[in-house]
């Protein structure tokens, strides 16, 4: 009987973990998703009915804010403790608090909507002095560093290391259009490897195809030099593969490969589309309508979402475990590519013209015919 109910603790214990269980996001997420984040120590709560049901009003004695506007005091929804959603504070352990604000916080006792703050389990709060997870002060008091370091405006700074605090920090944030200002910056003062990879990574996320091919135009004796590592060449080489790709470019007698990339908007109608293949890529809106598709290599993993195939010819591609999500295929021609068994055509439409490869039926694999029936 003992070892029986020691069993039923462990399982029950369990049972409550893993309902309060959840996908954390980095810590730079959590930054970003927090509206105020402080260390402070809980003084009182309030909100819980007399079942113990409602949401936990925690009222913080702020001790250090690192985001957000508050005073000495802020008062935070830690959540419904019926539903084992809510954050176990404790009066006297000091806490490190990401909060969001909530517009239309509910209280069950007033019945009313109120504004306030709301941290939840995977918001990133933790106890200070025993951290769940690795502790996210050094990271905050980073961003408190001089303004000189982190400031939006183009400083007429000449120093490479500020320079590359500067677009490092822009990088990591996502701001790749200031990012590009300060590693075109250090490359103006020096050669400098780091600032040129990224200076490209910050152009394909801006979706500037047009500026890469400009870099790889007027700077051949760095993609020569590149080209000599291996490490340094593949990384390099995607970028320029992205630009040839979406401006139908061929350099160096090779057709480009795309792999591990998004491309967003792309329009290549009555025209012809070599490629060496294509890997784990996304396509969002392309539209590809009157062209031709040729590829030496497979088609792989890569979803086409919301693209215009409209009369498109596939020749004879090799697509598998792709998926055309939502797009027009109407008039395309697959009569004489090959498909893998798992391709899928969820939400895609085609009408009577398009041909399929022998023995593939598209409304199994998701598509729906426009015109309902073909003789």
């Amino acid at each position: 009987m003992k070892y029986f109910l020691a069993i039923c603790f462990v399982l029950i214990t369990f049972k409550n973990a893993e309902a309060s269980s959840c996908l954390r996001p980095p810590l730079y997420q959590q930054y970003k998703n927090a509206d105020i984040i402080f260390t402070g120590i809980p003084q009182n709560f309030s909100g819980v009915d007399e079942s113990g049901c409602g949401d936990k009003i925690v009222s913080f004695k702020a001790l250090k804010i690192y985001k957000g506007d508050a005073g000495s005091e802020v008062s935070v929804n830690s959540g419904d403790s019926c539903y084992n959603s809510d954050i176990n504070f404790q009066t006297g352990e000091p806490y490190i608090v990401f909060a969001e604000m909530q517009n239309k916080q509910y209280n069950r006792i007033t019945g009313e909507a109120e504004k306030g703050y709301k941290a939840h389990l995977c918001s990133g709060t933790q106890i200070v002095d025993h951290p769940r997870y690795d502790d996210p002060r050094p990271f905050l008091e980073k961003l408190s560093l001089p303004a000189v370091i982190y400031d939006q405006t183009d400083v007429d700074v000449n120093d490479v290391d500020v320079l590359r605090a500067k677009a490092g920090h822009f990088l990591y944030w996502g701001d790749y259009a200031t990012a590009e200002k300060k590693l075109r910056h250090i490359l103006a003062l020096e050669d400098n490897q780091w600032a040129f990879s990224e200076l490209l990574r910050s152009l394909y996320e801006q979706n500037e195809p047009k500026k890469i091919w400009d870099i790889y135009l007027n700077d051949k004796e760095v993609f020569d030099a590149v080209n000599k590592d291996p490490m340094l060449a593949e990384d390099y080489i995607a970028y320029v593969d992205f630009a040839a790709f979406v401006l139908n470019k061929e350099y160096e007698q090779r057709k480009p490969t795309i792999r591990d990339l998004m491309i967003s908007g792309l329009s290549r109608t009555v025209t012809t589309v070599k490629h060496r293949g294509i890997f784990d890529s996304k396509f969002w809106s392309a539209n590809f309508s009157y062209s031709k598709i040729e590829g030496e290599e497979p088609i792989v993993k890569t979803r086409f979402i919301d693209g215009d195939f409209t009369n498109t010819d596939f020749k004879d591609s090799d697509i598998q475990q792709s998926e055309f999500i939502g797009s027009k295929l109407e008039g395309a021609n697959f009569g004489n590519a090959k498909f893998s068994d798992d391709i899928s055509l969820r939400a895609s439409t085609y009408d009577c013209t398009t041909k399929w490869p022998a023995g593939f039926d598209p409304i199994e694999a998701g598509a729906k015919n426009i015109e309902d029936t073909c003789e």
